[in-house]
């Protein structure tokens, strides 16, 4: 690694490559490597069992658990090829992967962490759609394969141009990882985290934000159309438990959102009272298996 390099990849701050960059002390490169170790190695090992459990378990092969898949693959290629060179830079107190290293690292991190955001995002509209929109289906392989691969070539679209000439990667932090050159001044880097910020971070989080406040408000929909369904009083304040005066059948619980509301039929009191009976009968009706006669 010549001396050109690191001054370039250090944003104007030349550095000797055998001393670790000021900032942080031999003490504080060996807490880095200390986390990081822990990271790397419970981040393979969890996701290598969740791999493993997809491998073994069918059942768990729905379109849903594969965007879960897509994840934790992800994850475990950080681990693999990003989390090890870190966690070596800082063991030796520098960063040891050299100009094409930098680059990889900067590059492979980017491309991984936007797919699981994506995949996130993907994922909290998945389950927003399943749970409020009518008529949706769950089993659709052909989706889940596209909104796999659709987070793939999205990543690419963002962390390929720092690559070809639009910003670059670069030496960050304590020296010891590298990423998109943040405090690079120019049009080029500037308009690049621009977009990356925006696309790769603002929308993929609206999402999430939208879909689960969507969901949290539908669960709270559907609390109080069960407490008018159950005839349920507001808890009492010696128990703190709500108090339901009548049964009534599942079936019309389940009833999806339309146009935010989940309540669309009172409870039917003859519904009430075939419930009622079922569950409380009269004292003079048997059981019908006492009164088959001994054989």
């Amino acid at each position: 690694m010549n001396h050109t390099w690191t001054y370039n990849l250090s944003f104007g701050a030349p550095t000797d490559p055998v001393e670790p960059r000021a900032g942080l002390s031999r003490n504080g490169h060996t807490v880095v490597a200390v986390f990081l170790g822990f990271i790397l190695f419970f981040g393979f090992l969890n996701n290598l069992i969740v791999l493993i459990l997809f491998c073994k378990f069918k059942t768990l092969r729905n379109p849903v658990n594969m965007l879960l898949l897509n994840i934790s693959i992800s994850d475990m290629l950080v681990c693999i090829s990003g989390t090890t060179l870190s966690f070596a830079s800082n063991i030796h107190g520098k960063w040891i992967g050299g100009e094409h290293g930098c680059r990889w690292y900067g590059f492979v991190n980017s491309c991984f962490g936007i797919v699981s955001l994506i995949s996130l995002a993907v994922l909290s509209y998945e389950r927003y759609s399943t749970l409020t929109l009518c008529n949706k289906r769950s089993d659709d392989y052909r989706k889940a394969l596209l909104a796999v691969g659709g987070s793939w070539v999205y990543s690419l679209l963002w962390t390929v141009p720092p690559l070809l000439g639009w910003s670059s990667y670069g030496i960050e932090g304590a020296g010891t990882s590298c990423s998109v050159r943040w405090s690079s001044e120019t049009a080029e880097s500037t308009s690049y985290i621009i977009c990356l910020f925006i696309f790769c971070l603002v929308i993929p989080v609206m999402v999430m934000m939208y879909c689960y406040g969507r969901l949290l408000y539908a669960v709270k929909q559907f609390y109080k159309c069960f407490r008018q369904l159950f005839h349920c009083q507001p808890p009492s304040s010696t128990d703190g438990e709500p108090t339901c005066h009548s049964k009534v059948t599942v079936i019309q619980l389940n009833q999806k959102t339309d146009g935010g509301k989940l309540c669309n039929n009172k409870p039917r009191p003859e519904t009430d009272n075939k419930v009622t009976s079922l569950l409380h009968p009269e004292p003079g009706l048997e059981p019908a298996a006492k009164t088959v006669p001994p054989m």
